[in-house]
């Protein structure tokens, strides 16, 4: 990959990772399955923030920039995040729960809906409820990455693009512009339509 190209790419991601960081703070009004709408972050504990990255190649002859996080169990979280859980999905893990719980200071209540006193019995019955609750129900994404992304190739200008062309004018013939870039899995591909 030539240097031009490289900071190109470099520059382009950095941008998009720190605008999908941005929505991740941004409290939206989200519409669960069960039709109620609640004002949510996805902002807790961090560790989603702190991971994510991007890494910039070329596949195939085509650059290529794939948005990621830093491990493999924060990127499963990331996927769940970015394009939701269906309804009938297998329940999440008990463990990452009661760690958000903590993290959210949520305070639990019983049956009546009256808080109740704290203990690890408790604590682990409300996160087990709330683990099937999220499998039956399933969770809405919220396209932290691909709205990122989207927002940052709609603010680069047509100078953007046409260096762009230049920078890979000697690995190809094709011209390229911002309809060139396909969003996929949170994956930005340079492809010829």
């Amino acid at each position: 990959m030539n240097s031009q190209l490289k900071d190109l790419l470099n520059i382009l991601g950095k941008d998009v990772v720190e605008r999908a960081k941005s929505n991740l703070k941004v409290t939206q009004s989200i519409r669960y399955p069960n039709g109620k709408t609640y004002k949510r972050n996805r902002y807790a504990s961090g560790k989603l923030y702190n991971s994510l990255t991007f890494k910039a190649s070329v596949a195939g002859g085509k650059p290529f920039i794939k948005f990621t996080t830093k491990d493999d169990a924060t990127g499963q979280y990331a996927d769940i995040v970015e394009y939701g859980r269906r309804p009938g999905a297998t329940p999440p893990p008990i463990d990452p729960i009661i760690e958000w719980m903590k993290v959210r200071k949520i305070r639990l209540r019983n049956s009546k809906n009256e808080f109740i006193k704290y203990s690890k019995e408790a604590e682990y019955n409300a996160a087990k409820r709330i683990a099937w609750a999220i499998g039956r129900n399933g969770t809405p994404g919220i396209l932290y990455y691909t709205t990122a992304l989207q927002e940052i190739l709609d603010e680069r200008s047509d100078a953007f693009f046409q260096y762009l062309n230049e920078a890979i004018s000697d690995r190809k013939s094709t011209r390229l512009n911002s309809s060139h870039l396909v969003i996929s899995y949170a994956v930005f591909c340079l492809k010829k339509k």
